[in-house]
């Protein structure tokens, strides 16, 4: 008896059905594997806190107070230098300064990537003169207290450049993970051209 293969229309309808299957899982899981990453950078960012909180207790940091601008030294917060010692000395594993979707981030070249010291913004060590007092962060420290946001991750947004955020509609959003200086985690939505002074 003569046996029977399968031919090759068939074939190709089998592999057609596969395809299919697999990109509605693919659809299916990515938000969730997204919220997985979000969830490991939350944690980061937490763990970054209680390591902020004891080395501004060991270098006499003082408490801020809605109203009083003070600088990042008077917080304790460390800036220049410090931030050497706050990664050797209170943040053992150097992974908590990644967040995960920085490593997918198509938007950020390799080279830079492997030199990076994190991939958190901390707002007091940017944009300031060598003494790491940018009269921002003072503001933004007056303004807020201790709610005051001191280091955040921007990795969150569909992987969109800054640049593509910025020709966005103004209307549109993006999404923040910040860590505020009570080492309180937040997940901010905010219009997509504002400024770190003008989130809430």
């Amino acid at each position: 008896m003569r046996k029977h293969g399968f031919t090759l229309v068939e074939l190709l309808v089998v592999l057609g059905i596969i395809a299919l299957l697999a990109g509605i899982l693919w659809v299916v899981f990515a938000p969730a594997r997204e919220k997985a990453r979000q969830s490991v950078c939350i944690s980061n960012l937490h763990q970054i806190g209680v390591a902020l909180s004891l080395y501004r207790s060991d270098y006499d940091g003082q408490e801020a107070m809605q109203g009083v601008p003070m600088t990042p030294a008077q917080l304790g917060m460390p800036v220049g230098t410090g931030f050497g010692t706050l990664i050797h000395s209170y943040i053992k594993d150097r992974r908590l300064l990644y967040c995960p979707d920085y490593w997918l981030d198509p938007n950020i070249p390799t080279i830079e990537k492997q030199h990076a010291l994190s991939s958190y913004y901390w707002d007091y060590e940017m944009d300031g003169p060598p003494a790491g007092e940018p009269e921002w962060f003072r503001f933004i420290v007056a303004r807020h207290g201790n709610k005051a946001i001191v280091v955040f991750c921007e990795e969150h947004n569909d992987m969109k450049s800054n640049a593509d955020l910025y020709r966005e509609a103004s209307w549109k959003t993006k999404r923040e993970l910040v860590l505020r200086l009570n080492n309180q985690v937040q997940s901010l939505l905010v219009p997509v051209r504002s400024m770190l002074k003008d989130w809430p």
